[in-house]
């Protein structure tokens, strides 16, 4: 593909085996752009890829750990040497264990600061350094509404993406001189692998959609969209923003799940790991 408002742009995007970054990885290779894209799973991944490829996209697989600040150097260097430069950078990828504060053991609380938080602060690292150099780009993070809204049990999800928002801040506020913009986006509930548990229980989900004005859920289309906007050069005045992408739900109160599924309550820590794409 060599048209579109991203054509011959070079785009990472972590995290495109499925949900937000899968949308992500999508969105700019509909607009033309070179992809690199990262996954710890890398059958997935690679599938992926692979599917763009056979549509005409250049593009390349990386299989990446995102808490490993020496694979996220690795992945940034293997973009480099395959393409010569990084005009975008989207940090999809994360995860988190949920946990009441005073059951909380210390490895589970670091999980969710590494997986989304220290992540995001190594690709921001050697990314920054690599746009110094071409002259520009723009990086664009993923937090959570849960960034600024409280939630029982998500206390150590809910911290790192508060801190996805801070960095962000912060990184825009340095970067800003090399011609590098820096903005987060907050999702709402979206429709991923990540909210099956939600979305599959149908009283949750009412118990959502009585908190989000336009009543639906989103997709990894809406955040992706997002991502472009926030990439776009032509934006260049816009930098240091958390965008909101949450159907209207931050101007309501937030829905309360433990009413209608009880039974959450006491599954808080016994849950696998839940996975941001």
């Amino acid at each position: 593909m060599n048209i579109g408002r991203f054509a011959g742009k070079v785009v990472m995007v972590t995290g495109i085996a499925s949900g937000i970054g899968n949308g992500v990885l999508k969105a700019f290779a509909n607009e033309g752009a070179k992809i690199i894209g990262g996954d710890i799973n890398e059958e997935l991944g690679k599938k992926e890829i692979e599917s763009l490829i056979a549509e005409g996209t250049e593009a390349m697989f990386f299989k990446l750990d995102i808490t490993d600040e020496s694979q996220m150097e690795s992945f940034v260097k293997a973009a480099i040497d395959r393409f010569g430069r990084i005009d975008v950078s989207c940090n999809c990828a994360g995860a988190s264990r949920a946990a009441y504060i005073t059951d909380f053991d210390f490895k589970d609380f670091e999980f969710n600061l590494r997986t989304c938080l220290y992540s995001t602060l190594f690709n921001v690292k050697y990314v920054g350094r690599e746009m110094k150099k071409s002259g520009g780009g723009a990086i664009v993070n993923i937090s959570s509404a849960n960034s600024t809204i409280p939630y029982m049990g998500y206390a150590g999800y809910c911290s790192a993406k508060a801190g996805v928002d801070i960095l962000t801040k912060c990184a825009a506020l340095e970067l800003a001189p090399f011609n590098i913009r820096v903005n987060v986006i907050s999702p709402g509930l979206i429709d991923t692998p990540m909210t099956r548990d939600f979305l599959g229980n149908e009283a949750v989900k009412d118990e959502y959609m009585a908190h989000t004005p336009v009543g639906h859920p989103g997709t990894p289309q809406d955040i992706a969209n997002a991502a472009l906007y926030l990439a776009d050069p032509n934006n260049k005045y816009v930098t240091g923003v958390r965008l909101l992408v949450d159907g209207g739900q931050d101007l309501k109160t937030y829905p309360d799940i433990f009413k209608v599924w009880p039974e959450l309550a006491d599954a808080i820590g016994k849950h696998e790991d839940q996975f941001q794409g």
